[in-house]
């Protein structure tokens, strides 16, 4: 994740924000397709010999079921990867990488600006000058055009990352929610891999204005994750982030 970090700080230098989307694929292993990974690993130029032995691996596989200690006659598998396998990881690298190559070929639009939300009702009548019209409108301009860099992506098997930098969180997300149902969402269908909608976390990494957290005044204050029931899950430490538990769509 060095790269993610890097662009990160770099979209800090040009003032802007990353937007950052993580999901995770359910039961990545089992639903490999045999055939669609040889296909993928063929057009990737992978050396004929390492796409035989590939092909061998994976040929004439069988499995049993175990339940309360009882065992299932042995049938054949046609799809997915032995999860224990140390070759698995990068037969899966292979299988995802058109998902990414999708993402980083996407376009979206260059720019668009973000509705201003209504001014309130003035306490009494007042007529601007058009001086002060006219700043104000370059002001709002200024503080709304948005200038977004390319969509980017990261898999590792089943955790995926997809991210975007501009000047408003407001259109990173929008962007993210697009390339989600136009790209990410159709490929996992089509590839018959489901993702788990729970799991996905939205985050915005902003440029911190100081070392010290400016609201409760403790320098990264620890966070603690708890389940339902207050069962302390995991501390984590403050990354000058803001979490977003839902992602609609």
């Amino acid at each position: 994740m060095g790269s993610f970090q890097h662009d990160v700080e770099a979209a800090w230098n040009h003032g802007k924000i990353t937007t950052a989307l993580t999901f995770d694929i359910q039961g990545y292993f089992d639903f490999v397709n045999h055939g669609r990974l040889i296909h993928q690993m063929r057009s990737r130029r992978v050396p004929v010999e390492l796409v035989s032995w590939t092909e061998s691996f994976l040929a004439d596989r069988h499995a049993a079921i175990c339940v309360d200690g009882k065992v299932s006659a042995m049938e054949p598998v046609a799809n997915g990867v032995p999860q224990g396998s140390p070759v698995s990881p990068i037969l899966a690298a292979f299988y995802s990488s058109e998902l990414l190559e999708l993402i980083e070929n996407d376009s979206h639009p260059p720019s668009f600006t973000i509705p201003a939300a209504p001014a309130p009702p003035p306490v009494m009548p007042y007529v601007p000058s058009a001086d002060e019209v006219a700043r104000k409108e370059a002001q709002k301009a200024k503080n709304l055009a948005v200038s977004p860099t390319k969509t980017s992506g990261f898999m590792y098997v089943d955790d995926g990352i997809i991210f975007v930098s501009s000047e408003s969180p407001s259109h990173n997300t929008a962007i993210l929610h697009d390339v989600w149902h136009r790209v990410i969402a159709p490929w996992c269908k089509r590839v018959g891999l489901t993702i788990d909608v729970a799991k996905r976390e939205l985050m915005h990494y902003r440029k911190p204005r100081s070392k010290a957290n400016p609201i409760a005044g403790n320098p990264r204050p620890p966070l603690l994750i708890t389940d339902p029931n207050g069962v302390l899950l995991g501390h984590h430490k403050y990354i000058w982030c803001t979490l977003a538990p839902r992602f609609d769509g």
